[in-house]
């Protein structure tokens, strides 16, 4: 009866989506992008190509709050600034993976790019 259950929960999640079983689903940008794109300009979604481009000297100077899109990307992806930061090589780009997100960094000391994709399989 325990393996039927088991079996049957698994189908289940690969008929439904993996999120809804508490893995990431391919649509992680999208609603990345339905969250934060409201807390700043300086967030671009591609649908095409199914990825985030962020830009903070895009942000406007009359929040309140410094940089909203990239708190809100941080706190939705489950990333601290400083750990994008430890993976700014030298030349002032990086990359990471966290939390079924891939990142791409490039830094010029002021201003930061993020491009975010899903994450491979």
């Amino acid at each position: 009866m325990v393996k039927k259950l088991a079996s049957l929960l698994l189908a289940v999640c690969v008929l439904v989506s993996l999120a809804a079983c508490g893995g990431q689903s391919s649509d992680a940008v999208q609603r990345l992008n339905a969250e934060c794109s409201k807390a700043s300009d300086a967030i671009q979604y591609n649908k095409k190509e199914n990825s985030i481009l962020y830009i903070s000297e895009l942000e406007s100077s009359s929040s309140p709050e410094p940089l909203p899109g990239l708190s809100c990307i941080t706190k939705t992806i489950g990333v601290t600034a400083d750990e994008l930061n430890d993976q700014v090589q030298e030349n002032g780009s990086g990359y990471l993976e966290k939390n079924g997100y891939s990142i791409g960094i490039s830094s010029t000391g002021q201003n930061v790019m993020l491009t975010i994709e899903d994450q491979e399989k």
